[in-house]
């Protein structure tokens, strides 16, 4: 278990920009740094990176955070794994308070699911480098595909021996690893042995690096089994989000400006042998939009090269239209019919590949073009079907300049008027469009249900979560300043609350108050580098969106004198502090109040209809006494309450 000591000492040293910035793309915009969130899909920037606060937000999707909570959400670390990761990158020398069998014991099932995969990554590798059968028909294989000893490293590559058949297994479990585990993250089968067996290994990682999932490849030929088995999904691995060779392309991708995406493994690696290092592939799936996302992360430009038969064509056209509609700039690099990337490249090597590159890259639509006109030829249906798919992929870009100057392009190529291109186009917009609406139109009438059978009671509990979290923006945005010369802010709110804080309803406020409490107890206030950085993650996240929510620093000057009443969705100057924290307690506890008495009027109608004299008449006591305080608090706030 990592140490407080190191703990306080990573935070101390960690910027949240370091952190962040190596997975989003920031751009300065005043103090602040923006860029597209990472974990919505949006075309305006609205996350925000704080380095100030040492904070990141996003005001699209709510999420927000330290860098801790970055990685914790973003790479599917646990706690413990990203306080490491951020140590590393700040030669942070880690203190632990137990030793490494304690800590198994702690671990959460996320985190034990890493640990395994980890666990495995080291097994297959050792069977590779370490063993007989692994260096004569692992090792061999892939040096005779042109491999050398330093991509084989990079790639963590491994080797699953035949016999005996439940080795993995065996190993893990004296490991003190579970048998359940193993089966989720399907490294061992039903029957207790291993699911991979006489392949090579090609682990799959997580943006920072960590085995989150394996792909096995059989040495045999001419044998019934399938050429590649792949994990199963699990907590920490979801293919569609996956891409392979991420962990080691991102930086480069960034730095190029362009990503070059291809479908098989051993592509990415002979590619990256060769020093194309901005390469990724398709990992055990057809391209998706959540990995065409991940893409976007670090550049808008893509470049497809896949196999040079008809099937890697079938897959370039396929992937083109879902690239076009995330909003990326596409081009394909064809190659020779007998090649596939892996092939090529050994046979050019990488200056001609370079050289290749820049000589047959084509825009997406000229190469589409090209095919079309091997495909009609003189048949005017087939030049039809041809021109239709050069529509429907322009109608997929979303920016309306690039779609009117490739309708003129593809009018040019193919030899027909532009006016009959744009009237097709207009369809296929329009066709969009309706499906768009009538996919919307089935959610909403999906849930219209479910939102009025639970819109009474959210519109009761808003006004009560709206005067709850005022009550905390006070005490996080202005607890430490004073309301007198003898107390502050927090202790004044504190003082005045402690008779009512079990009526709080949200847990998380809840939590967050009695943070405050126990510090007032101590004579001090929390800051918001602690609320955000030493707290458990909800408290955290709690904090943030109280702090960067819709309450902005600028107000009217002359609201006070107006209504004689302190703003209670701004922050308040110093001198009025005590005013603002004093009229949200007030609301506060009104709201509270006015809830009591009714809901014990509901108690009253119930025992009445049940004629239960002895509750009847104790009940009505109690409603007398709590609306007597209920018009204490309303006389004091000047408010008339309805009955």
């Amino acid at each position: 278990m990592i140490s407080k000591k190191t703990i306080a000492e990573i935070f101390d040293k960690m910027a949240v920009e370091d952190i962040v910035g190596d997975f989003v793309h920031l751009k300065k915009r005043g103090v602040n740094l923006l860029g597209l969130c990472p974990f919505h899909n949006e075309k305006t920037p609205s996350f925000t990176v704080s380095p100030s606060k040492n904070i990141y937000k996003c005001f699209g999707c709510g999420k927000g955070g330290n860098g801790i909570d970055f990685l914790m959400e973003h790479e599917a670390m646990s706690y413990p794994e990203a306080l490491r990761y951020v140590a590393r990158i700040y030669n942070i020398e880690i203190e632990e308070d137990y030793n490494k069998e304690e800590d198994i014991i702690e671990f959460q099932h996320r985190e034990a699911l890493q640990i395994i995969n980890k666990f495995a990554a080291e097994f297959f590798s050792n069977e590779l480098n370490n063993t007989d059968k692994g260096k004569s028909i692992g090792l061999s294989y892939l040096k005779d595909r042109g491999f050398i000893e330093k991509t084989i490293k990079s790639f963590e590559l491994g080797f699953a021996p035949s016999h005996p058949r439940d080795k993995l297994t065996t190993k893990a479990k004296e490991a003190g690893h579970k048998e359940e585990r193993l089966k989720e993250l399907g490294l061992s089968n039903q029957y207790g042995n291993d699911f991979f067996f006489d392949r090579i290994i090609f682990p799959i990682h997580s943006l920072s690096g960590k085995p989150i999932a394996f792909a096995g490849r059989i040495l045999k030929k001419n044998v019934k089994a399938p050429k590649y088995l792949n994990s199963p999904e699990s907590e920490i691995y979801h293919k569609r989000k996956v891409l392979y060779g991420m962990h080691l392309a991102k930086k480069e991708i960034r730095a190029k400006d362009l990503c070059f995406l291809v479908e098989g493994y051993t592509d990415v690696m002979m590619l990256h042998q060769n020093n194309i290092e901005n390469v990724v592939a398709t990992s055990g799936t057809s391209l998706t939009t959540e990995q065409i996302r991940l893409i976007k992360r670090y550049s808008k430009n893509a470049c497809l090269i896949f196999d040079g038969d008809q099937a890697g064509i079938k897959a370039s056209l396929r992937g083109i239209d879902l690239l076009l509609e995330e909003g990326m700039d596409v081009q394909v690099l064809p190659l020779p019919e007998e090649h596939d990337p892996d092939s090529f490249i050994q046979s050019v090597g990488h200056n001609r590949f370079t050289e290749y590159f820049e000589e047959r890259a084509q825009d997406f639509l000229f190469y589409k073009a090209e095919l079309s006109r091997q495909t009609a030829k003189n048949d005017p249906v087939n030049a039809s079907q041809a021109i239709q798919d050069l529509v429907t992929s322009i109608s997929k870009i979303e920016d309306t300049i690039k779609r009117h100057l490739y309708i003129k392009e593809t009018a040019k190529l193919m030899s027909v008027p532009e006016e009959l291109l744009l009237e097709e186009l207009n369809n296929k917009l329009d066709k969009q469009f309706n499906k768009k609406r009538s996919e919307r139109l089935k959610e909403v009438r999906k849930t219209s249900q479910e939102k009025r059978e639970t819109s009474k009671d959210k519109s009761k509990d808003a006004a009560s979560t709206l005067l709850e979290k005022d009550i905390l923006r006070i005490l996080i945005q202005h607890g430490e300043k004073s309301v007198d010369e003898d107390q502050n802010v927090a202790s004044f709110v504190i003082e005045n609350i402690s008779d009512v804080i079990e009526l709080i309803e949200n847990e998380n406020f809840k939590k967050v108050l009695n943070i405050f409490i126990e510090h007032y107890n101590e004579s001090k206030v929390p800051t918001f580098a602690f609320l955000t950085q030493q707290t458990a993650p909800e408290i955290r996240k709690t904090v943030i969106d109280i702090h960067e929510g819709k309450y902005d620093s600028q107000y009217s000057k002359n609201w006070i004198d107006m209504w004689d009443m302190g703003l209670q969705t701004q922050p308040m100057p110093d001198e009025n502090q005590k005013k603002d924290a004093l009229e949200a307690l007030m609301r506060f506890k009104l709201n509270k109040a006015t809830k009591l008495c009714r809901e014990n009027l509901e108690l009253i109608k119930q025992y009445e209809q049940e004629e239960d004299a002895e509750e009847l008449m104790k009940h009505l006591q109690i409603q007398k006494k709590l609306t007597e305080i209920r018009n204490v608090f309303a006389k004091e706030f000047k408010t008339i309450v309805l009955k």
